[in-house]
């Protein structure tokens, strides 16, 4: 990440999560407080960025996808929201949700991991790059895949 003269950013989640917890507790409002209305508040024509761990990591604070979606609407479109849904795979239909709305919102999507492919129904299409490696070769094979939002098929460069 790279900031500009002038803007700022707090590196550690756990801190600012520890601050609006502290917050909460001196100004003896609720602890079921919503984060995201703290978060959208602390907006200023300064923001460039909003990071967005949800289910947020160590707390396993949750917001639920009909929160995040209005939470989208309400931010200014010239501020870039990172979402981490790292946690989010507790199940089908929450992951199902949360990436549904990528397309609701037509929102630009890079994820990592070993088991999710974003295969859902709720999203019409991806592009899928699957990485592969053995020890002792210095290479990795990519294999592409694409979701049309029915079916998963191996992309065939050749026919391109």
């Amino acid at each position: 990440m790279s900031l500009s003269v002038g803007s700022s950013s707090n590196p550690n989640p756990y801190d600012f999560l520890q601050g609006l917890q502290q917050g909460t507790a001196q100004s003896g409002a609720s602890s079921q407080s919503d984060p995201l209305a703290e978060l959208l508040a602390a907006v200023t024509e300064r923001t460039r960025l909003i990071f967005v761990c949800n289910p947020n990591n160590p707390t396993s604070t949750a917001v639920a996808p009909d929160a995040l979606a209005r939470f989208i609407q309400a931010v200014p479109s010239h501020i870039l929201i990172a979402l981490d849904e790292a946690f989010a795979g507790v199940d089908d239909d929450s992951r199902a949700k949360c990436l549904g709305l990528l397309a609701t919102f037509d929102m630009d999507v890079v994820m990592t991991s070993e088991r999710e492919w974003g295969c859902y129904p709720q999203v019409p299409g991806l592009g899928i790059s699957h990485l592969a490696r053995q020890d002792g070769v210095d290479a990795v094979l990519v294999t592409p895949w694409r979701w049309d939002g029915r079916e998963r098929r191996r992309f065939d460069r050749a026919a391109v």
